[in-house]
């Protein structure tokens, strides 16, 4: 059995915060590979409010060039329709029955989980793996999912509460500001060689 995490998100750019997430997470709760699953088309976003998928898979590749337990699926990106996360982890555990899943959220969406499509198939499937955010009340959050969804497994990290967004590292790239110490040296590289968010 392996224990697979599983990260969503658009990574529209990956940060450092993506990065300290994944690599708490792995070490906390003791898996064997973490995947990072970029957004194909995210029901909560316009699809002109993202980037092209294929520079956010190549800056998670970048992102995570230095972490061999770390991978990229492309399973959303090549899944025609909306990106749901019930139908990813639908997929996995039916691709991978015998592992144990961990689902990635910021603190932050606690109070909307209970609105996303088919939650009860989210908790049934995955474990909650949960990251504090500032200003949240965590506790307060996953006590009102157990009320719920009594089966629910879940584990709020130990962690700073980092408040980094990626839309704002867009705008300051945008404004060629300087980002440098929120992404992994690869990525600010990768950027700069190609010239992304600057225009």
């Amino acid at each position: 059995m392996i224990r697979r995490g599983i990260f969503g998100g658009t990574f529209d750019p990956p940060h450092i915060g993506h990065i300290m997430l994944a690599q708490i997470a792995y070490e906390t709760l003791h898996l064997d590979l973490v995947e990072f699953v970029p957004a194909g088309e995210p029901p909560h976003k316009e699809a002109s409010q993202i980037s092209p998928a294929s520079f956010r898979v190549a800056l998670v590749e970048a992102a995570i060039a230095t972490f061999p337990y770390f991978h990229v699926s492309l399973r959303e990106i090549e899944r025609e329709g909306l990106s749901y996360t019930v139908d990813t982890i639908k997929a996995l555990h039916k691709e991978f029955p015998q592992d144990q899943l961990f689902f990635f959220v910021g603190g932050d969406m606690l109070h909307d989980l209970p609105n996303w499509r088919d939650p009860d198939e989210i908790f049934r499937l995955a474990h909650l793996v949960i990251a504090p955010r500032p200003n949240v009340d965590c506790e307060k959050g996953m006590d009102s999912l157990r009320s719920l969804y009594p089966h629910a497994q879940m584990t709020l990290l130990e962690m700073p509460k980092l408040d980094i967004a990626s839309r704002w590292i867009k705008e300051r790239l945008r404004n060629h500001q300087y980002v440098e110490p929120l992404l992994m040296p690869k990525v600010s590289s990768l950027i700069a060689q190609k010239g992304w968010y600057q225009s």
